[in-house]
């Protein structure tokens, strides 16, 4: 994970740390690799020795950012427990982690949100994506969830986290425990049979 390897003189790492904060504060284009190399201590030449172009650089850190974050979401998560605390969990653990990382939250963002062809993502982070999509096939068929498409049900509940998260980042509001206790529990009777 990036934000681990801090201190372990990992050149690789440090160039995805570097890329990582320019990219969040300044955007794909305004991150040149010069300065991804200025920042993370190597050089040019080095960073072309792990990646072959920028491009594959912002790829394989879009791998590593949204293997993090997909850990941290599923961290604690268990089939044996209800519905609702598993729901809870993973709205909990998205809050926390990208009040606590908001530097990745802006670079997914703004991957997401580009020209970018998504990568093939990870087989570690497919296994943390299908732990959620199980969730909301299985209570719709236990019939906990209301019946419907799962891109639905994860725009009625994460979708509506990650637009609440977005606007705390922006300072469009304060996301404390209350207004989340509040937004989950909605999300909750929007989602729930």
């Amino acid at each position: 994970m990036i934000q681990d390897a801090a201190g372990t003189g990992d050149k690789r790492d440090a160039i995805l740390r570097a890329a990582l904060e320019l990219i969040s504060e300044r955007g794909f284009h305004n991150t040149p690799v010069s300065l991804i190399a200025s920042v993370s201590g190597v050089s040019a030449g080095i960073i072309y020795h792990y990646f072959d172009s920028k491009d594959e650089l912002i790829q394989a850190l879009y791998g590593e950012v949204k293997l993090d974050m997909m850990r941290s979401i599923t961290l604690g998560y268990s089939t044996d427990l209800p519905y609702r605390e598993r729901f809870d969990l993973f709205w909990n653990n998205s809050i926390r982690h990208v009040l606590s990382h908001p530097e990745q939250a802006k670079f997914l963002e703004q991957f997401e949100n580009s020209s970018f062809v998504e990568p093939t993502l990870p087989n570690a982070v497919m296994v943390e994506v299908n732990r959620i999509i199980e969730f909301y096939t299985d209570g719709v068929a236990d019939g906990v969830l209301r019946d419907l498409p799962v891109p639905v049900l994860l725009s009625l509940s994460t979708g509506v986290a990650a637009s609440l998260l977005k606007q705390h980042v922006a300072g469009a509001l304060v996301l404390d425990e209350d207004l989340s206790a509040v937004a989950v529990d909605a999300c909750w009777d929007a989602i729930s049979a």
